[in-house]
């Protein structure tokens, strides 16, 4: 009886280490999610999740459109059909790397958000009251953003000016950095200011694409 007590009190004994050695290495595996550039990173795979739901396009209210037609002085259509646009918006851009040329050129991790304004060639489907669901196809802009970037030493705040050229959701960042006096270049995601406030556009345009002859 008392060998069959101590046996249990063993088992007990490793499955109690067992539990030790397991949240002790969930400890460690939160303090490095918890490191800034993986939960940047992390972050930013969640934001990147998020837009994968915009690729399909996001809805956008009538209020643009119908300044818009009322400048051209024409009525909204009424028919459903898809038409290519051309409009402006403030735009958020991400960017978590970017290769700079520090004496040379390097791949280096890097966390920066920003803010700007952006010209967007896409398409518009108009529904029964007048709202869209836009698809960005290709487009323009700037944006200035502010963030971090690690170098040998650890991290060193960054302030860029970028120059963006885009299709769909993910743009070509043309930058200078004025902290570091650096050039670089890299890949971002945005968030566009109408996936905040539908009604936050200025439309250029809104034809019914040219059929070939």
């Amino acid at each position: 009886m008392l060998d069959l007590f101590h046996k249990v009190s063993q088992g007990r004994h490793h499955v109690s280490k067992r539990k030790h050695f397991i949240a002790f290495r969930f400890c460690i595996s939160l303090y490095e999610t918890l490191n800034p550039m993986k939960t940047i990173t992390c972050l930013l795979l969640f934001v990147f999740i998020l837009m994968a739901g915009l690729t399909y396009g996001q809805m956008v209210g009538k209020k643009a459109f119908d300044k818009y037609y009322l400048r051209k002085g024409s009525t909204p259509p009424e028919t459903l059909k898809t038409k290519n646009v051309f409009y402006f918006t403030s735009t958020l851009p991400f960017s978590i790397a970017r290769i700079e040329n520090s004496d040379e050129w390097q791949l280096n991790p890097a966390f920066s958000v920003g803010n700007g304004g952006i010209f967007v060639f896409g398409k518009s489907t108009c529904y029964e009251d007048h709202s869209r669901r836009i698809v960005p196809m290709f487009a323009f802009g700037i944006a200035a953003d502010v963030g971090l970037r690690r170098e040998p030493g650890g991290m060193k705040t960054t302030f860029n000016g970028n120059l963006m050229i885009g299709l769909h959701w993910v743009n070509l960042m043309l930058g200078y950095d004025f902290l570091n006096n650096t050039n670089y270049f890299g890949l971002a995601l945005r968030v566009d200011l109408i996936s905040f406030s539908p009604n936050s556009l200025y439309v250029f345009s809104e034809k019914e694409p040219k059929k070939l002859k």
